[in-house]
């Protein structure tokens, strides 16, 4: 399985907070094994149940929670306190840097992506995308005037053009 492509399970609030730059770092009480230029994509959790855009990694950084703290406070997008109780008794706390980030024109629900990966399940945290499930999700979203996906751009165009990996 490739790991250079992650889906993280996130909540609503924080996934449009990426979006929108107001949060450049991810908290995550177990460090997935990504680096930097990795592929992350987000899958808001339910009610919406949906891919709404995706980033690529920066630096990652583990240690204890008051580590991740003093080194990503202004960038998280969380209050201290709420930081604190989230990372309390990790395994292995991390904060993962968000560089290039593209909101989806369109949002990939649930069924799509059932549709391309059949025994896919919403995780808890994070779960590695296989390529062959980000080419059948191109494949099908090409069918609907996707112009590319490479998990890095999911663009509308009336001339679908093939999937890249790099």
């Amino acid at each position: 399985m490739d790991r250079n492509t992650l889906l993280l399970s996130i909540k609503q609030e924080y996934a449009e907070a990426i979006m929108d730059g107001r949060k450049t770092y991810e908290l995550r009480r177990m460090r997935p094994g990504v680096q930097t230029g990795d592929r992350v994509l987000l899958y808001v959790t339910a009610p919406t149940s949906s891919l709404c855009g995706y980033f690529r990694v920066g630096e990652v950084i583990t240690g204890s929670p008051t580590l991740i703290w003093n080194r990503v406070q202004s960038e998280a997008g969380v209050t201290r306190r709420r930081a604190y109780d989230y990372l309390r008794n990790a395994r292995t706390p991390c904060a993962i840097e968000v560089q290039s980030v593209e909101r989806l024109k369109e949002v990939i629900h649930l069924d799509d992506i059932m549709s391309a990966w059949s025994d896919f399940r919403p995780p808890q945290s994070y779960r590695y995308v296989p390529k062959e499930v980000m080419y059948k999700l191109g494949a099908q979203l090409a069918v609907n005037e996707v112009k590319y996906v490479d998990a890095v751009c999911i663009q509308r165009n009336p001339t679908p053009i093939p999937v890249i990996y790099t």
